[in-house]
């Protein structure tokens, strides 16, 4: 009996892995195949923090000043947002 847990947990194991890795994949730039052998490599849970610290595939960008690689919420570049604001501590001259 013991050994039927610890089988059905290793089977949910992988099976959360891989479907970690195909969902964070599609948003990564880390392909699908070598998210899948760092699994077997480090854990998943090693490679879903390196999921987090990767840059999206397509970021949003800026509408305002065209900076494409603006991933946050106000722009390094003009400090506007997605509505046109300025960050409340940006210089604005």
């Amino acid at each position: 009996m013991q050994t039927f847990f610890i089988i059905l947990f290793c089977i949910l194991y992988v099976v959360c892995g891989i479907l970690m890795c195909w969902q964070e994949s599609k948003q990564k730039p880390l392909p699908f195949l070598l998210a899948i052998l760092l699994c077997f490599i480090i854990t998943p849970i090693g490679v879903y923090f390196l999921f987090r610290f990767l840059p999206n595939k397509n970021p949003l960008g800026c509408v305002h000043c065209g900076n494409n690689k603006n991933e946050a919420e106000y722009c390094g570049t003009c400090g506007k947002n997605l509505l046109g604001d300025f960050h409340p501590t940006w210089n604005k001259n």
